[in-house]
């Protein structure tokens, strides 16, 4: 369900590992608390965010009724960009690296180009 194309390729050694993690003492509990603290914080600083954001969400993501939507509104409080990846659910970036990578690349080059000033506009 998370991955609808396709999974990873070292999804069962990610899943071993991810297993082997959680039967560490505490570490179920440390995971609950953080999947039901509040993210009221984290949600009022997005309008703070004044560098450059790229928000890449797969089009099947489970988590969420329209994907695009949440895409674009978390991208909009970022004052930033987004972009779908098609048919790449939660996780689009190990369910589609050869589509993520190059968006990411992308982004970064554009950052590292220096910043035209126009005067007198």
């Amino acid at each position: 369900m998370l991955y609808p194309t396709r999974k990873p390729t070292d999804f069962a050694q990610y899943v071993a590992a991810l297993r082997a993690n959680l039967q560490a003492p505490g570490r179920v509990e440390a995971l609950l608390q953080m999947l039901r603290a509040s993210k009221a914080a984290s949600a009022a600083r997005l309008s703070q965010v004044n560098k450059p954001t790229l928000v890449l969400m797969g089009s099947k993501d489970p988590d969420f009724k329209q994907p695009a939507l949440e895409a674009e509104t978390v991208a909009n409080s970022l004052h930033g960009t987004y972009t779908m990846i098609d048919g790449a659910g939660h996780y689009p970036h190990a369910e589609m690296p050869d589509v993520t990578g190059p968006l990411v690349i992308t982004f970064l080059q554009a950052l590292q180009q220096p910043m035209k000033v126009a005067y007198g506009t």
